[in-house]
């Protein structure tokens, strides 16, 4: 059934800007990844240029991907890596699914098994990591859904609504990948 939702991912580029802009001034974005000033048009801009300046080279530690869905006919998301450590094949993942109107349907995981696909297939990576706060519940289910191994918990992680949450660690590993793919099937 996944197949049958075509996406393809290219490289974030400066063309980019205001649709970067736009997805980053969603309180999930802000909430569940980063900070992000989104209430200041100039900072927002900002952090979307560096974040293209930082993801712009070779052996960066930073890569952005947008990704497109054939039958939308538009970019549904983005597929974030970082703190690459390409000697040892080793990076975090994190995936926004930029559309509200798309949150809370499969666009999720189909952006997530396409990052896993590059980690895996493109940067022929070993390890791929996920830090999730516990009241994601649906990016929870998703790393649970894809075999991820905890490796930890931080407790009292992040404060929300004057609240504090965990933070768990996930890891998936390319030796698990066909499989992975294999059980991705029936979704």
């Amino acid at each position: 059934m996944i197949e049958k939702y075509k996406v393809k991912a290219r490289k974030a580029n400066y063309k980019d800007i205001e649709l970067i802009k736009s997805w980053l001034k969603n309180s999930d974005f802000a909430t569940n990844l980063y900070y992000v000033p989104s209430h200041d048009d100039k900072a927002l801009k900002e952090k979307v240029l560096s974040m293209l300046r930082e993801g712009g080279h070779d052996l960066a530690s930073k890569r952005y991907f947008i990704i497109e869905s054939e039958k939308l006919c538009r970019p549904i998301g983005m597929v974030m890596f970082h703190d690459i450590v390409w000697r040892n094949k080793n990076l975090a993942m994190d995936v926004l699914v930029g559309d509200d109107s798309l949150k809370n349907k499969i666009w999720g995981l189909i952006l997530s098994v396409e990052g896993i696909k590059i980690a895996f297939e493109t940067f022929n990576m070993h390890k791929i990591v996920g830090t999730i706060y516990s009241y994601n519940k649906n990016s929870d289910k998703l790393f649970k859904a894809f075999d991820g191994i905890v490796e930890g918990v931080y407790k009292d992680f992040v404060i929300k609504n004057g609240k504090r949450y965990d933070a768990t660690v996930y890891a998936m590993f390319k030796r698990d990948h066909p499989a992975l793919l294999e059980k991705l099937k029936k979704y």
